[in-house]
C-alpha cells in the first residue's frame, strides 16, 4: 500500500511540473505578441 502511494505523489508531481512549464511558455508568448517588432527584428 505505501510503494502505491509513492507512486501516485511522484505521478503528481510530475504533473504539475508539466503545468508550470506549460504556464511559463504561455507567458512566454504573450510577452512575445507584445513586442513583434522585436521578435520580427531577432
Amino acid at each position: 500500500i505505501v510503494v502505491i502511494i509513492v507512486v501516485i505523489t511522484k505521478t503528481k508531481t510530475k504533473t504539475k511540473t508539466k503545468t508550470k512549464t506549460k504556464t511559463k511558455t504561455k507567458t512566454k508568448q504573450k510577452q512575445l505578441s507584445k513586442y513583434p517588432e522585436k521578435d520580427k527584428v531577432s
